[in-house]
């Protein structure tokens, strides 16, 4: 939820000339997301490469950096590549880090012609993420103001990282996804409950479907006795539904051509952690999480769908009388 920012980046190939190649569109694609040209890319090659290729990257401005092979190394690309991704979007990648006894994890994604869509996950290294990490950057939950949480990594590093968050003061907000039943310990350190439909259902036993406007106030009061303080119920292009032990409020969708709906729910959660950050009416905290996954869903892909900061604002700009 940032605007685009130039920046200096660094990623690592191995030594198959397929991979040299996609990393000049990888170069553009970067470029682009910065937001202007140049952007300056320096490519780390593991082990020998294909000369010509090297030349082609060259005579493009990239910088050739040769490195030791090493044993682990899809471990460290990944990392880098996946820092270079949050980089271009202004995040703060100092405490990523790899593993090298999992791969990078994977989804696989089905999008219907609706734009609804079905995932499967390999988790791959998240499923290394542990408590002890949480203690090693605990300076990181001192200073935040608001710690958002998904369900992609050992709930017992999920719960950890929730406690950690809490004794900091942030508030604490949880994207119930993948969607599995939750311990009443973990739910008891959740100020914000965010889930969809199908995640709610789940939550409370229930098979998994659409949910009216109706069902979805009932649904978040029983939410609610679980643990969390408050619960915003996601209901797609109905919008939202929030309740706490004192209010309700609707925040409708909007109207928009739905291509895929893959990023909606993090998108929506990543903007509502913008908006609670900067203590947003609750209001318009729903409404700009709302604009933010509508602009998502009329694009394909996961994060390449996600808008900038300056988007929401113009689309709820143009949208202000509705």
């Amino acid at each position: 939820m940032t605007s685009p920012a130039v920046g200096t980046f660094s990623c690592v190939i191995d030594e198959d000339p397929r991979f040299h190649l996609e990393a000049l569109r990888w170069f553009a694609s970067i470029t682009a997301v910065a937001g202007a040209s140049p952007c300056d890319l320096t490519v780390h090659v593991v082990g020998s490469a294909d000369s010509d290729a090297l030349d082609i990257l060259e005579g493009k401005g990239v910088t050739i950096r040769p490195i030791r092979p090493f044993d682990s190394r899809s471990a460290h690309c990944n990392k880098i590549a996946g820092a270079l991704s949050l980089a271009a979007a202004g995040v703060d990648v100092s405490s990523v880090h790899a593993t090298h006894s999992q791969p990078t994890g994977i989804a696989e994604i089905w999008v219907e012609r609706a734009g609804q869509n079905s995932i499967v996950v390999a988790g791959g290294a998240n499923g290394e993420l542990s408590p002890a990490d949480i203690e090693s950057v605990r300076n990181v939950y001192l200073s935040s103001t608001v710690s958002l949480f998904q369900l992609e990594t050992p709930l017992k590093t999920v719960e950890a990282a929730l406690r950690v968050a809490r004794e900091a003061g942030a508030v604490t907000v949880l994207d119930p996804a993948p969607a599995r039943p939750l311990p009443a310990a973990l739910l008891a350190l959740v100020e914000v409950l965010t889930p969809n439909e199908s995640e709610a259902c789940i939550l409370l036993g229930r098979e998994p479907s659409r949910v009216g406007l109706e069902e979805a106030r009932e649904m978040a009061a029983e939410l609610r006795k679980l643990g969390p303080r408050a619960v915003v119920v996601k209901l797609g292009d109905q919008g939202c539904l929030y309740a706490d032990e004192f209010t309700q409020l609707v925040s409708p969708g909007f109207k928009v051509e739905a291509v895929d709906s893959t990023a909606a729910g993090d998108t929506f959660n990543a903007a509502l952690g913008v908006a609670l950050c900067e203590k947003m009416a609750l209001e318009a905290a729903l409404r700009f999480a709302n604009a933010a996954a509508a602009i998502s869903v009329t694009r394909l892909g996961a994060q390449s769908s996600a808008p900038s900061r300056d988007e929401v604002e113009a689309f709820l700009s143009e949208r202000r009388n509705l």
